[in-house]
């Protein structure tokens, strides 16, 4: 950082857009951190006499001599959302942070209704499903609410927190891997079928088709197949004697997602090699 040698004028103009700036912040904070109406009241006293003070000496926020003086801080865009123009530009009236409290506290409620009302809460929360956090919201006992929330949670048999098993929302645990969830599941459901019978249904009906052979399109070089593969299909259709396998080899670059075929001439007695590139 360095000190910046302006006009007088100049000077006077940011100072001005900075005092108007800080009362804007503060009544930002003041309102997130829930401060009485007397105090929030004052501040908005405070914005509309800074604001009128500004405008008349410097003219609208919005206009070409401010944002030349003060758009590279981050701030100005903030300031500017202080004017409502319309759609020729023209000054139609201030924003609604002069005269009404438009930004609240964040509060999250301490008691709610139903299980689902609680699952969204605690999803939105703490990122997961948190069996004790919505029993606590809803004042029910752990069994009542997984028995409310059958079909919507499942619990995972591969994640367990203390002695009682994870509980993950259909979307995430009906997604992914699901054959493999699936024979889990199976084996899971024959030591205690009350509580995974509902995975081993849902898994079923979540299952993916299976394709046959001509229906799979695998275009080569595609980065989702591992390079052993396209190896041993190099091998196979140039027919690399097997004492040249070590010597010529496939190489693939994830970070600049290049493919690469080392010593392509060492095999230059195959007809099949001619022209490898």
């Amino acid at each position: 950082m360095y000190p910046e040698k302006l006009p007088v004028q100049e000077e006077r103009r940011l100072h001005a857009i900075l005092d108007l700036e800080d009362c804007v912040k503060n009544l930002i904070a003041f309102r997130q951190y829930d401060y009485d109406d007397e105090s929030i009241s004052k501040e908005q006293a405070d914005l509309h006499e800074l604001y009128d003070s500004f405008t008349e000496k410097y003219g609208l926020i919005n206009e070409r001599a401010n944002a030349k003086a003060f758009n590279k801080d981050n701030a100005y865009y903030l300031l500017c959302s202080l004017e409502i123009l319309d759609e020729n530009g023209k000054f139609e009236r201030k924003a609604d942070i002069f005269d009404k409290r438009t930004i609240r506290r964040h509060t999250v409620p301490d008691s709610v209704d139903t299980p689902s009302e609680a699952l969204t809460i605690s999803l939105a929360e703490k990122a997961r499903v948190d069996i004790p956090y919505i029993s606590a919201l809803t004042g029910m006992e752990r069994e009542k609410v997984i028995e409310n929330l059958r079909g919507i949670i499942f619990p995972n048999p591969q994640k367990k927190d203390g002695e009682d098993y994870v509980y993950e929302t259909a979307d995430e645990y009906l997604s992914g891997a699901v054959r493999e969830k699936l024979e889990i599941a199976r084996i899971f459901v024959e030591r205690e079928p009350k509580t995974f019978s509902e995975n081993v249904t849902a898994l079923e009906k979540s299952q993916p088709i299976y394709l046959e052979a001509g229906e799979i399109d695998v275009r080569l070089g595609s980065t989702w197949i591992d390079k052993g593969y396209v190896q041993d299909f190099m091998y196979d259709l140039l027919e690399t004697p097997r004492g040249n396998r070590n010597q010529i080899t496939v190489e693939y670059s994830s970070f600049t997602s290049d493919w690469n075929i080392t010593n392509k001439t060492y095999d230059w007695q195959n007809a099949g090699c001619q022209g490898v590139k």
